[in-house]
């Protein structure tokens, strides 16, 4: 018996020899600098806007080495909250040593889990992420105001969510990465100069216009390389 112990802790210190430990950063930029909350900024139509709120899901993260996956992360679902800056990274420790050359990820949260109903830590409603559980999560939220707004106040709100037929916006995101430090950027630029918020400030529910948004954010994740 105490033979078998002794050869537990071995196996033990050698996964713990091997394990390693990849940390995730997420930055978001407006106007090619990171986003300050309500700082002034001016858009390519010259409209003034104010950003107040910016939070979104990651889930499921893999790594891969060309098309196989080495490592996927369980439990995977982290709520980015660039109000609480403790939020904005990830640590993963793999429990093995692993080469991969691409991280893959989803924007949002996955249909099973949305029909699981609500659940606790990062998927726990309080942090105001939750509709219900016929509209699920919300995937992406951001808040703020803009000048040509029509809203009171001038507010503007997006809800990107939905994980029914049509209006699935979940989003899976592939990116080449090899260092065991990966800086994410999300560029929200082009998802503001696409919109007239003369016309539209704001989208609650999963819709159409939900979901060509969430592509849109989708393609403009890039990795910042490491200095």
């Amino acid at each position: 018996m105490k033979k078998y112990y002794i050869f537990l802790v071995l196996v033990l210190l050698h996964f713990l020899s091997v394990a390693q430990r990849v940390n995730i950063y997420f930055n978001a930029l407006l106007n090619g600098k990171e986003i300050q909350f309500d700082s002034i900024v001016i858009n390519n139509e010259k409209d003034t806007l104010q950003i107040n709120q910016l939070k979104f899901y990651i889930s499921n993260i893999q790594f891969l080495k060309g098309d196989e996956i080495v490592f996927t992360e369980l439990n995977s679902y982290h709520l980015i909250d660039f109000e609480m800056p403790a939020t904005t990274s990830i640590s993963i420790k793999t429990f093995r040593s692993i080469s991969y050359n691409s991280i893959r990820f989803y924007l949002g949260i996955d249909s099973l889990t949305n029909v699981s109903g609500a659940l606790g830590g990062d998927l726990d409603p309080t942090h105001g992420m939750y509709w219900t559980w016929q509209s699920g999560y919300i995937n992406f939220k951001m808040e703020g105001q803009a000048s040509k707004s029509e809203a009171a106040s001038t507010e503007f709100q997006f809800h990107l969510g939905g994980y029914q037929v049509p209006f699935n916006s979940l989003q899976q995101i592939q990116l080449n990465a090899t260092d065991e430090n990966i800086n994410l950027v999300l560029n929200v630029d082009p998802f503001l100069h696409s919109i007239d918020f003369s016309n539209n400030h704001h989208i609650m529910s999963p819709t159409k216009k939900a979901v060509e948004l969430s592509e849109l954010l989708a393609k403009n994740f890039k990795v910042r390389k490491n200095e």
